[in-house]
């Protein structure tokens, strides 16, 4: 899904935060050390400066904004704006005792020495670290995104030279291309071949895009003062398949069935036309509830472990936990983990079950009962008798190690089934529109009849309707309604 920035000072809220949280680390050791060993905030003139000075380092952040683009910025500009801030709040602080006249019964030693030195380490030295663990945690706002351009002749050379500064931010540029009547002409990245007809080497746009389709364009910015119609309608084709396309304001554009809103590339204002979007602040709601989501299941995930374990292993032996390469957003690769429920030579058995399996279209492996599954075996009466795997996954329990996936950024809680690798090689465009969002461990088709369905366009159909339909209140009527279809288990197998 479309990630639409924050904009102002609410984008730093992170860092406002551990600024909050070095101020009164720094004011609890400054009073450990010069006053006595207790806790700062036992002493109510104490705990009240507290109070200030925290009001003012908010509306220091607010007002002066010494954490814009911080995580950009040069060493020595994060050490002079790291000092203003220290400055700005000890200055708040004497004026505080100035206007008050109770600066007799504060310490001149911790708010001249203690304080502003331990406040400047603890400040620096923590959103240092947490800039630097930023680049290792996966969160949809943070991804580089990948950017193709389209444009005409009066911007080319403008696009190409931007494109080299740096202009476009954080953008992973596939290409930069030169379109004439939807016929490429010039690329950025290299001189395109003719062949002998005199046709170029990628042709036609739509010809480019089909031969670029294994590598998963994020989004689209076109800057051009003219768009044909059958551009107008390949990019429409573009953005109902999931890519985000990018109108620069040198043209009109409006689509009505979809999400469209203003937005800024480089030094563009372009109209962005996607399936949906979501703020900052819903982007961090939602990853907030992720994380706490994701604690949570680890933990019982844990106690899960010591109760399955030993009988997975006994009916078993091997792993524990399954690990499968999954396709994540945007057509990214992950390391999907559950508890194993089936024997070891599972894969090498699906192929002699494929004309058993209940989704007749082939994009998904559902069976009514599989051999394959720890414990299940067939009598020679033919009763079918299930074990250990299956009742884990009747009851979802199997899931439960994915919560772990959610923690480190390949999951969330709510989204849609990640494909297999041998699935996702026979999506068509329209399909892979389902992974424009993360994946999740449950989703709309989970709640809405599960294995029940088993045309894969009804799947499709209803991770589309998530997508465009996705609100915070969503996600959560759907987790309430997973625990209740996980207590019914029913259409689970």
């Amino acid at each position: 899904m479309y990630h639409r920035k924050a904009k102002g000072w609410i984008k730093n809220i992170d860092l406002i935060l551990f600024n909050l949280v070095s101020l009164h680390l720094a004011l609890m050791l400054s009073y450990y050390i010069h006053i006595d060993n207790s806790l700062v905030y036992n002493n109510t003139r104490y705990l009240n400066i507290s109070v200030i000075i925290t009001m003012g380092a908010i509306l220091s952040a607010i007002v002066i904004q010494p954490f814009a683009n911080y995580k950009n910025k040069t060493l020595k500009d994060r050490l002079i704006n790291n000092l203003k801030q220290v400055v700005i709040v000890d200055t708040i602080a004497i004026f505080y005792f100035f206007g008050t006249q109770q600066g007799i019964n504060y310490s001149r030693v911790i708010f001249s020495l203690y304080f502003p030195c331990f406040y400047f380490i603890f400040n620096f030295f923590t959103l240092y670290l947490y800039t630097k663990i930023l680049k290792y945690i996966k969160t949809d706002i943070q991804d580089n995104k990948s950017l193709l351009i389209l444009t005409n002749n009066d911007y080319f050379d403008i696009l190409k030279k931007e494109c080299c500064s740096g202009v476009l931010g954080n953008y992973k540029i596939i290409d930069l291309l030169l379109l004439d009547n939807n016929v490429i002409t010039r690329s950025a990245s290299g001189e395109v071949k003719r062949d002998t007809n005199n046709r170029i080497e990628y042709g036609l746009i739509d010809d480019y895009l089909v031969q670029n389709n294994n590598d998963w364009i994020d989004e689209i910015l076109v800057v051009s003062d003219n768009i044909s119609e059958k551009l107008s309608k390949i990019l429409e084709d573009q953005t109902y398949n999931g890519t985000t396309v990018h109108f620069a304001l040198t043209n009109s554009f409006y689509k009505k069935n979809f999400k469209q809103i203003t937005n800024r590339i480089g030094s563009y204002i372009t109209i962005t036309t996607t399936l949906n979007y979501m703020s900052y602040e819903q982007s961090l709601c939602k990853r907030l509830i992720d994380i706490i989501g994701a604690l949570v299941g680890c933990g019982i995930t844990a106690v899960l472990f010591v109760i399955f374990a030993p009988m997975i292993y006994k009916y078993s032996p091997g792993p524990i936990f399954f690990k499968q390469r999954r396709i994540g957003k945007h057509g990214k690769i992950f390391n999907l983990y559950k508890f194993r429920t089936m024997y070891l030579d599972a894969e090498e058995r699906k192929k002699e079950l494929l004309a058993q399996n209940i989704v007749k279209d082939g994009m998904m492996f559902k069976m009514m009962f599989d051999p394959r599954v720890i414990g299940n075996r067939v009598l020679t009466n033919g009763q079918h008798v299930e074990g250990i795997g299956s009742f884990l996954r009747k009851y979802s329990l199997d899931e439960f190690p994915q919560f772990f996936n959610v923690l480190k950024g390949d999951m969330s809680i709510v989204g849609t089934r990640p494909p297999t690798l041998d699935e996702w090689e026979k999506y068509s465009p329209y399909h892979k529109s389902r992974l424009f969002i993360k994946p999740g461990i449950t989703g709309m088709w989970q709640v809405s009849g599960r294995n029940a369905i088993t045309n894969f366009d009804d799947v499709v159909a209803l991770d589309r309707k998530y997508i465009t339909e996705w609100s915070i209140k969503t996600d959560l009527e759907i987790i309430l309604k997973t625990i209740k279809v996980v207590i019914n288990h029913k259409n689970s197998y």
